[in-house]
């Protein structure tokens, strides 16, 4: 039976995760952390709601890599839940190491440079690391992909996004705050990639749900590629926040 460790079970993606996996997939599921108490308390009410699912926590410092190696060693894929990219060499070399399959929602474009000197130990030892596989980055490239096979020829591609979480703790908004920060959004324009400001937002009606949004443009090198495996002319990933305060 495979078996998964989430590392960050107890936080708020971690939670709804493990939920799920344990509803539609037989698996094994491992729940770690750096909090004790919060891995027991979220571990007995899993335990609680799937009394015949195997089910344990483990804990697990991802500052420390013989921390990371012990949990790894016991679990064929570990999906990474926290916001730690600072800590993705340490992450990945446990992995390389204990031979365990990775799958991180980091949205820190630097995660993927990070990867990369890892590129060769990672085929070498036929090993599967999934970077960035969040809604944002994550979800941009197979929806364009999918309405590409809609149409005969699709030009135009822009995926646009409402944001109204709330976060359990600061902690969570800092990698969307770095690559804020970065200001690298890049856009297509016809047929040519320009950098992108806040002049080149566009206007969205999303419904009764969340109005009409200014959304403004985000860095997404996922859809880069896209532009010549598709052929599209003008593509671009755009985002409204939680407010217009935190937005300007």
């Amino acid at each position: 039976m495979l078996k998964i460790l989430i590392l960050g079970g107890y936080g708020g993606v971690g939670k709804s995760l493990s939920t799920q996996l344990l509803k539609h997939i037989d698996a094994e599921i491992s729940v770690s952390g750096r909090n004790v108490q919060k891995l027991e308390l979220f571990t007995a009410q899993l335990k609680k709601e799937f009394p015949y699912r195997k089910i344990s926590s483990v804990f697990v410092d991802v500052r420390n890599q013989d921390s990371v190696c012990a949990a790894f060693k016991k679990v064929d894929l570990a999906i990474i839940t926290t916001t730690t990219p600072e800590y993705m060499n340490i992450i990945a070399e446990a992995a390389l190491v204990t031979n365990t399959d990775l799958i991180d929602i980091f949205v820190r474009g630097d995660v993927i440079e990070t990867l990369e000197k890892y590129r060769n130990q990672i085929i070498n030892n036929k090993r599967i690391f999934i970077t960035q596989a969040g809604f944002h980055p994550g979800l941009a490239t197979p929806f364009i992909k999918y309405g590409n096979d809609q149409f005969d020829k699709l030009q135009s591609a822009n995926i646009v996004m409402a944001m109204n979480s709330e976060f359990e703790k600061p902690e969570s908004t800092y990698e969307i705050i770095h690559e804020i920060g970065v200001n690298s959004a890049m856009i297509l324009k016809d047929n040519n990639w320009k950098k992108a400001n806040y002049k080149d937002y566009v206007q969205i009606d999303f419904s009764e749900d969340f109005g009409t949004l200014k959304c403004y443009p985000l860095s997404m090198r996922e859809i880069i590629p896209l532009h010549e495996e598709l052929g599209i002319q003008n593509m671009g990933v755009y985002s409204a926040g939680f407010n217009p305060f935190v937005d300007n």
